[in-house]
């Protein structure tokens, strides 16, 4: 059986599997939640857990490597308040 890969949180910066994280991808300037995280384009990675998400939030991790690109910050509040964390 075939390990899934790596990546590493840009919060926390813990390695998980890819299943483990929320991909986050950059389109023509502006920044996404990949739900299938099957879109082009370079990726990063934000654990599920409730903790990161508000991290990045507050930190602004996500402005922070997507060198201050419009991020739809509503979304990601979304994943917080309506299931979405797992």
């Amino acid at each position: 059986m075939m390990q899934e890969p790596e990546r590493t949180c840009i919060t926390c910066r813990t390695k998980k599997s890819k299943s483990e994280l929320f991909r986050f991808v950059e389109l023509n300037g502006k920044v996404f939640y990949d739900r299938k995280k099957r879109m082009n384009g370079r990726g990063y990675y934000i654990c599920q857990g409730r903790g990161c998400l508000e991290k990045c939030l507050k930190d602004r991790s996500l402005k922070r490597v997507f060198k201050n690109r419009t991020i739809d910050i509503d979304e990601l509040k979304e994943l917080l308040t309506f299931g979405g964390v797992v």
